[in-house]
């Protein structure tokens, strides 16, 4: 069986966070692997193979871009489900956060979404998290509905291809040696942390928030659309709801605020620049790269080949994140690494 490892999900199902405990375990072997976060189609990591034999695969995917990827590619199969009440919450809180959402929305619509958050916070017997879900898209954030055939349909696709089910509860709750028996690796979630670029998608942390969230007309309107579903994943047709509720602000409109300011400003730099890698610090561009950012290898490369503000220049580095790039198909990395390779062996670089 080969080495490669894929960690699949839904959004909010905590696949950052087990990829990253994945890829904590990894660290000492990390030679052998190329990391990859969220790639949408195979052909990078396939052509990465093919360019470096004996390199393994780690990747953590969205469900909904399975179809890109051969089964047969991967050893270890992973995939994390979690209580779809608790996937509700954390989707209605990051709908505000997405890329393509963030900066679109003018800040008066988004405060109106965070209003009503507050409004919840305040009353949370008083507002239903139907009627936030439909505030959202009112707003303009990316429409949402439950479909819990989707959930079904990925269940399905579990059992028939060997997937290890992770449930989002025990990894918060620290209780990974089911997953590490079946890795083969040490996973010590002490030693694990998300990366800084990725800060925004971690929240809470916890489980069991719907029941301060959902109301009782909440209840009756996801419950019989859960139901099936729920079982199928193995959790309880329990529905009691907190008789005091109480929702913390630092986990719902204080973090909800403070992510889009953060969104935005780094997102209107990259524009005002022209450039994705620009603004960016090294230790930023170091991570994306080490999460299979191609084109972030390249940026690091080209940043330090040639450095600004008086740094060093760090030519065997650079040489190192081109070879990156280019081995995962992006082309502008090959005359950057061929030049470095030269002058690394003291050829003399061809006159133009």
């Amino acid at each position: 069986m080969n080495r490669n490892i894929i960690v699949v999900g839904r959004q909010k199902t905590g696949t950052t966070g087990v990829y990253s405990l994945i890829k904590s375990a990894l660290a000492p072997m990390a030679d052998e692997y190329l990391f990859s976060f969220e790639p949408k189609k195979s052909g990078p990591l396939e052509q990465a193979l093919r360019a470096c034999p004996g390199l393994n695969v780690m990747t953590k995917i969205m469900y909904k871009n399975m179809a890109n990827f051969p089964m047969e590619m991967f050893g270890r199969r992973v995939m994390t489900v979690r209580d779809p009440r608790d996937a509700l919450i954390s989707t209605l809180l990051f709908k505000p956060l997405l890329k393509n959402v963030v900066t679109t929305v003018e800040m008066p619509q988004h405060e109106r979404f965070l209003q009503a958050l507050r409004e919840k916070e305040a009353n949370p017997q008083g507002v239903n998290v139907k009627d936030l879900m439909q505030l959202g898209n009112e707003v303009g954030y990316r429409k949402w509905r439950p479909r819990a055939d989707e959930l079904l349909d990925m269940m399905a696709f579990a059992r028939s291809n060997d997937f290890f089910l992770v449930h989002y509860e025990d990894f918060v709750d620290h209780k990974v040696e089911p997953l590490a028996e079946y890795l083969s690796l040490p996973l010590n979630p002490q030693q694990s942390s998300t990366p800084a670029w990725l800060s925004h998608i971690s929240r809470s942390k916890g489980h069991g928030a719907w029941r301060d969230w959902l109301t009782p007309e909440d209840v009756e309107f996801y419950r019989p659309l859960f139901k099936e579903a729920m079982d199928t994943m193995g959790y309880a047709d329990d529905w009691e709801l907190n008789p005091n509720p109480s929702i913390d602000p630092a986990t719902s409109s204080r973090y909800v605020a403070d992510a889009i300011e953060k969104r935005r400003h780094e997102l209107s730099v990259r524009k005002d620049s022209g450039e994705d890698d620009a603004g960016a610090t090294l230790a930023t561009l170091y991570s994306r790269a080490t999460d299979g950012g191609a084109r972030d290898a390249l940026a690091l490369a080209r940043r330090l080949d040639v450095p600004t503000n008086g740094s060093l220049r760090w030519p065997r580095s650079a040489l190192r994140w081109a070879r990156e790039a280019e081995m995962q198909g992006v082309r502008a990395a090959a005359d950057l690494r061929s030049r470095l390779e030269q002058e690394l062996a003291g050829v003399p670089a061809p006159r133009s």
